[in-house]
């Protein structure tokens, strides 16, 4: 039976760069490919409730050093599995060396986001990096 859920991924931005986590091998889905900070939406909680959460629980940054910027339109992602709807946020931090990181990724970069194709990343990553005008 067909799963339908939806996610968040929040890029977070410091001084023109992102940060890139690397999945750990330990992960669900995409283990060892480089994304931004993700998770799924639940318990009735709202997408920008979720991004808030997952970055405190993914890189130890707090809420109140996070400022949303933009939110892009939602990603339709056809797994043979599940339908999933993956809404983008880019967030800026005041301070890029605050990262700690937890079980969920075993490395983490400062880039410009020019330079994400030269990792290797979840699948449409670009779409992600294109609709938080990331990317021209």
């Amino acid at each position: 039976m067909m799963r339908h859920f939806t996610t968040v991924i929040c890029i977070l931005k410091n001084d023109g760069k992102i940060l890139i986590l690397k999945r750990s091998e330990k992960s669900r889905t995409n283990p060892g490919k480089w994304s931004g900070v993700a998770g799924e939406v639940e318990g009735g909680a709202t997408p920008e409730e979720t991004v808030y959460k997952e970055i405190e629980e993914e890189t130890g940054i707090m809420r109140k050093d996070v400022r949303l910027v933009h939110v892009g339109k939602p990603l339709m992602i056809r797994r043979e599995d599940a339908e999933v709807v993956v809404t983008p946020f880019l967030c800026n931090v005041k301070e890029a060396s605050k990262v700690r990181l937890n079980w969920e990724h075993t490395e983490y970069n400062w880039i410009n986001p020019r330079e994400f194709s030269t990792y290797d990343t979840v699948p449409r990553f670009d779409e992600v990096l294109r609709a938080l005008n990331l990317l021209t």
